[in-house]
């Protein structure tokens, strides 16, 4: 390649080339499990280097984020644009990775076609692996830098091991395996580099030596790789705190056979359909026809050798595919890809080999077209990259807002935040980070060290965390809830911030009459009585005889354009001649984040009879309450009468349904598990082993039991449960 144009104008043209494909993250803000890395990035002395988010305790890979802190940080505050530096060293370590491939495969192919096929092959395959989509998801992604540096050292101790075994150079072998052990030092792939030592030893280091002697020899290499690449997880051992002696061990099971193929479709077919458009998938299958047509035609004249080449090959991208074979890979968007990192090494080796088997123009021609088409793949696969940044930004945007107005105090809960955008986690698993003062920008000298305790939550455990005893904590704190408009019936924009107040000498019970809110279209300010965050619960008493062929529904409007609606459920009361409506309203962010009312309207049958608001539902007895035995946890109902439907589509009457539901410490998310009937006064809830973690004395936080009918809570039991 190359003789038509001088050697710097191809070189300029091909920088212009992975720039443009890399452009989208390279504007890219941090997301997901990278603002835990960089908010954590902190500490001194060896453990330390075990200790950092997401490196999977690899020292090496903390240590080169530790550096890239020093440099480009100030007084430990990240700047602005920190990611965009660091996913540039993420860029330039795939650029060492990409020219130790090619001296690899230079040395790799010449004993068998010649220099002049190796040297194109090889330059080929390097040039490949930079534009190639599949790499574009580690490049972006700072927590990966582990295995990019293994990735360059591993092919850089490829390549010298190489060229000690055919130059016989004891000195270079000893540079072979020390980048081995450095590979190790730096990421999961390193486990991947004794197999590949074994290959290079047995079919090209000395190939015209006997078979038996060179796969005897290749088996020994196997071991001295090996013990390179393990003396890792012996330093862990001596020199990491105890709590990150880890390993990841692998696992393959049958369940991982449907991602492995899925892998295999995306390794050949790399089509970001998600984000360019079903033009991806033509794009990608010419990729593949470019890329393997060259390799045929030439296989017909040497099938033997080309035969052993694609057996070699094909079992190096299994075996390459080990590692995470239990994580799955996106196709449509190409997320996940980064566990493909390895794989697609493999992968550019064979495209480099193909595409240059030819030894006319086309030589030139069809690398420069896939070089093209590779490019187009991996900008269309970096956008929705960009895409995920900007929701991280905007979030933070709003939450720092927020949380300045308040001077950085009290907490901060994010209901129902967007966890995904196209496919890629765009939240920390600990909210909290994002206003770590490591990662504040303006306004970070009024952040408190750790910053402010910072939570999300859904709709569903809203409604059970609303009212608990952490909730009341928080409020006596100063807690705020940041809501999506949308959630509240408003117009897109910025996420609004909601201040609990603090409830001081309100009756648990409010009854509002007739007159309060003046008929159906009044308004019941009951002279500011009613707080919608405290008031959750609603019951009317309708008198039997009235008409009910629907769900009671009341409506309410509040100030700013807020209007929400609520439907409730019909349930015989204990007095015969009453039938009685009840809505559960805490799981509504129109009402609760209401503030006050400016409306109130009761529709239908409920129209002109009062409404009774209490702050709780129906209280279930204490021994309710779960209890753990052989046969799973335990609810007792003995003496609760659970009300039944009312006469609703002809007297039809609904099932209750009770559920077990429970959330971790400090961890706003709601796990339910269905109670089934054990005998006529006991329920029971079996809970997989995964969910209890294989202890009932792990099973510790906030518990709750409720009855359900239609969907709304008509009775209610929760509390602190400690397993001893």
């Amino acid at each position: 390649m190359g003789q038509g144009l001088n050697k710097p104008l191809w070189v300029a043209l091909y920088l212009a080339l992975v720039a443009w494909a890399y452009a989208p993250i390279l504007s890219a803000g941090p997301f997901g499990a990278d603002l835990e890395l960089l908010a954590g990035l902190s500490g001194r002395g060896s453990a330390a280097l075990y200790t950092v988010p997401h490196t999977d305790g690899r020292p090496l890979a903390a240590l080169s984020l530790f550096l890239s802190r020093g440099l480009w940080s100030a007084e430990r505050v990240w700047p602005a644009h920190l990611a965009t530096w660091l996913r540039l060293e993420n860029l330039i370590c795939l650029a060492i990775a990409a020219q130790g491939l090619r001296l690899v495969l230079q040395r790799l192919f010449a004993p068998w076609f010649g220099r002049e096929t190796a040297r194109a092959a090889a330059l080929t395959a390097g040039l490949l692996l930079m534009v190639h989509p599949l790499p574009v998801a580690a490049v972006s992604m700072v927590h990966l830098r582990g295995e990019l540096l293994a990735l360059a050292f591993g092919t850089f101790g490829l390549a010298a091991f190489l060229e000690a075994r055919q130059e016989r150079n004891k000195r270079l072998l000893g540079r072979a395996f020390l980048f081995a052990f450095l590979a190790g030092m730096c990421g999961r792939w390193a486990l991947f580099l004794p197999f590949l030592y074994c290959v290079l030893e047995g079919v090209s280091s000395q190939r015209h030596r006997p078979s038996a002697a060179r796969w005897r020899s290749a088996g020994m290499t196997f071991v001295a790789c090996a013990v390179c690449v393990a003396a890792e997880f012996v330093l862990r051992g001596q020199l990491a705190p105890e709590s990150a002696r880890t390993f990841q061990y692998l696992s393959v099971h049958l369940s991982a056979i449907p991602f492995t193929v899925e892998k295999l479709g995306v390794l050949f077919m790399p089509a970001p359909v998600g984000s360019v458009g079903v033009l991806a998938i033509p794009v990608a299958l010419a990729t593949l026809i470019l890329a393997t047509h060259p390799g045929f035609v030439a296989a017909r004249s040497a099938p033997r050798l080309w035969g052993r080449i694609v057996a070699v090959w094909g079992v190096s991208l299994a075996l390459s595919l080990i590692l995470d074979a239990d994580q799955r890979v996106v196709s449509l968007d190409l997320v996940g890809t980064q566990v493909l990192l390895g794989a697609t090494l493999i992968l550019c080796t064979g495209w480099g080999l193909a595409a240059t088997a030819i030894s006319d123009f086309r030589r030139t021609l069809l690398p420069v077209l896939l070089l093209l088409l590779f490019a187009w793949l991996a900008h269309g696969t970096a956008e929705p990259i960009r895409q995920a940044s900007y929701q991280v930004d905007s979030l933070r945007t709003d939450l720092e807002q927020a949380a300045g107005r308040r001077n950085f105090r009290g907490s901060y809960v994010l209901l129902e935040p967007k966890q995904q955008v196209a496919g890629h986690q765009i939240l920390p698993s600990d909210p909290s980070v994002l206003l770590s003062r490591r990662l504040a920008q303006g306004a970070w000298g009024r952040v408190p060290e750790g910053g402010p305790l910072v939570r999300a939550i859904d709709r569903p455990a809203l409604g059970g965390w609303w009212g608990s005893p952490d909730f009341f904590t928080r409020v006596e704190e100063g807690l705020c809830f940041l809501v999506p408009p949308d959630l509240l019936g408003l117009e897109v924009g910025p996420l609004m911030a909601f201040d609990v107040p603090i409830i001081e000498g309100q009756p648990f019970v409010l009854e509002l009459a007739g007159n309060d809110f003046n008929g159906a279209n009044g308004s019941p300010i009951g002279d500011g009585r009613l707080v919608p965050a405290w008031y959750t619960q609603l019951t009317v008493h309708v008198p039997r005889g009235r008409q009910v062929s629907e769900a009671p529904k009341i409506e309410w409007q509040a100030p700013g354009g807020l209007l929400g609606s609520a439907k409730g459920v019909w349930v015989r009361s204990t007095n015969p001649d009453l039938l009685e409506a009840r809505f559960d309203l805490r799981a509504q962010p129109a009402w609760v984040f209401a503030g006050w009312l400016t409306k109130l309207r009761a529709v239908g049958p409920l129209a002109g009879h009062p409404l009774v608001f209490t702050s709780e539902p129906t209280v279930l007895p204490a021994g309710v309450m779960p209890h753990w035995s052989s046969e799973g946890w335990i609810v007792n109902t003995h003496g609760f009468e659970v009300p039944s439907a009312g006469d609703v589509e002809q007297g039809a009457d609904s099932v209750p349904e009770w559920i077990l539901w429970r959330m971790s410490p400090g961890v706003l998310k709601r796990e339910e598990f269905v109670l089934e009937a054990l005998d006529a006064e006991r329920l029971v809830a079996q809970i997989p082993s995964n969910a209890q973690h294989e202890s009932p004395g792990a099973l510790v936080g906030l518990w709750g039991v409720e009855c359900r009918l239609d969907g709304v809570v008509i009775a209610a039991a929760s509390g602190l449960l400690q397993l001893r």
